[in-house]
């Protein structure tokens, strides 16, 4: 038996009681497959933002090996909880740590401070340590899947799961307190792009970290200059009130997609449509 929703709204706020808990300590299986579009390398119009370089191979292939263009998601953070969690409120401020995760794309200080939340029981991130020799098969391209397990137990029937929209801003995609199914049943759930409201969107390679230090190519400006992860998402001023001086609109809100004409992402390439994400949750392990 298969259920469909959407992660907006009505699913968040309503939909959280309908499902009957799970037994202690049962293992589930969450796959997280990407929606967004790829775009051929050979349409993406001379002088826009790209992936790669001179020498440097294109980040992301179809699936038959051509070379594209697209939105990319990662790294991931996933955590099972008591149902009187949430990790944001559209329309609330995101936690300083959310916003990292969202500018920076790094999970670990989102991770430490679910771990340290007595409503929280299992948290991991997606690669477990950093930097890892690859972000191949953790970054997920256009397209793509990942599969985790995890483990709900002491009341812990609830799952969240986070991670960033590359390259954007302050964008990332979320499953925000799900009630983890029982029995044989697969839950899916589609997740929006998310804006944070951390940072301005200004769609400048500057205010938008790569990861080509991983091994794993990113955005170029024209002329092969890499987009660079800005100071105002640096870790050290986490405690800074003036973590972000960037104009933002300090709420969690859908995000507005990839407009162009201002910044170095050109729409024709970088923009989507919703949902973004797909998860889908089973259970494969523990008492029925």
């Amino acid at each position: 038996m298969t259920r469909r929703w959407l992660t907006g709204v009505l699913f968040l706020v309503g939909l959280s009681g309908f499902f009957v808990g799970p037994a202690a300590a049962a293992e589930f299986e969450v796959t997280v497959t990407s929606l967004l579009h790829g775009t051929a390398a050979s349409l993406v119009p001379a002088g826009t933002v790209f992936l790669g370089g001179p020498g440097v191979p294109p980040a992301c292939t179809d699936p038959q090996g051509r070379p594209v263009a697209g939105e990319m998601l990662g790294l991931w953070v996933f955590a099972t909880h008591n149902e009187g969690f949430k990790l944001f409120t559209l329309g609330g401020p995101a936690s300083r740590e959310l916003a990292l995760l969202s500018q920076t794309g790094r999970p670990f200080f989102l991770a430490a401070a679910l771990s340290a939340n007595p409503e929280v029981g299992e948290v991991q991130t997606v690669p477990a340590t950093f930097p890892p020799t690859t972000l191949r098969g953790i970054v997920l391209c256009p397209g793509q899947s990942l599969s985790v397990m995890v483990d709900a137990r002491r009341g812990h029937n609830y799952l969240t799961l986070a991670a960033m929209i590359f390259p954007t801003n302050d964008g990332f995609i979320a499953v925000n307190g799900v009630r983890l199914p029982d029995g044989n049943d697969v839950l899916e759930v589609y997740s929006p792009a998310y804006d944070s409201g951390s940072e301005e969107n200004d769609e400048n390679c500057n205010h938008i970290p790569n990861l080509v230090f991983a091994g794993f190519p990113f955005p170029l400006k024209p002329g092969g200059v890499p987009c660079t992860e800005d100071s105002d998402s640096d870790p050290a001023n986490l405690s800074s009130p003036d973590n972000n001086p960037l104009r933002a609109e300090g709420y969690v809100h859908i995000h507005p997609g990839i407009r162009g004409g201002f910044g170095d992402l050109a729409p024709v390439v970088w923009n989507w449509e919703n949902p973004v994400a797909k998860i889908t949750i089973q259970r494969v392990g523990g008492e029925r």
